[in-house]
């Protein structure tokens, strides 16, 4: 499994686009776009509510967690 996440290390941003890329492709192959969402035009919000234990969900970077919800309508 997993045991360091990269998604911030300069070395992977590359790779780390083509692989988000593909996994779009095959979303739109498998008729997966269906599902109302859209891939990121910039930097994804892969937020966690410190408040809801996000910070104690994985060992998720600190740019993950922020102190307040970015979406206040969320459940």
């Amino acid at each position: 499994g997993e045991t360091r996440n990269l998604i911030h290390n300069p070395d992977y941003q590359k790779l780390a686009k083509e692989m988000e890329n593909q996994l779009y492709e095959m979303l739109g192959q498998a008729g997966g776009m269906d599902i109302p969402m859209n891939q990121p035009s910039g930097g994804s919000q892969n937020k966690r509510w410190r408040e809801r234990g996000g910070d104690q969900a994985a060992d998720f970077p600190k740019a993950f967690t922020v102190d307040e919800p970015l979406n206040r309508n969320a459940q």
